[in-house]
């Protein structure tokens, strides 16, 4: 394997173990400074790791007891693919568009796929794809 595909699976797996730690200030140590992160289809884009960081604590405090669950992982020359399940608890309010869904622990379920660009050793984007009408199915 070369050497710069083995240290991208090396920063792939130490940010889906931050992620999975729940981990903001881990997470963000990986991020470039000018990263992006986006949740495509809740009109949700954070640019900066000050944003960013405004975004993961919001989604743990939406979330709780997150558990990801693996499914596949590619790795190209710059990026890589994770496909999941997220298992979580609602547990705050969640806005999608102009709807807002109280937490009151429901448990959920549902499948995602994050793109993750990497530039100079650093996520330079996150881009995550998830279901959310499995979502909204489940929380009624």
């Amino acid at each position: 394997m070369p050497v710069a595909q083995s240290a991208l699976i090396d920063l792939a797996t130490r940010y889906s173990k931050a992620w999975g730690d729940r981990d903001v200030d881990a997470i963000l140590t990986l991020h470039a400074d000018d990263s992006t992160f986006q949740v495509h289809g809740i009109d949700s884009r954070s640019n900066g790791k000050k944003e960013i960081r405004a975004a993961l604590e919001a989604f743990f405090n939406t979330w709780a007891r997150t558990r990801f669950e693996g499914r596949a992982r590619i790795v190209g020359e710059d990026h890589w693919v994770l496909e999941y399940v997220l298992h979580a608890t609602l547990t705050g309010p969640l806005h999608v568009g102009t709807q807002t869904i109280a937490g009151a622990g429901q448990e959920v379920s549902f499948e995602g796929v994050d793109i993750v660009r990497v530039s100079n050793g650093r996520v330079a984007s996150k881009d995550s794809y998830i279901d959310a009408v499995a979502v909204l199915a489940q929380l009624g």
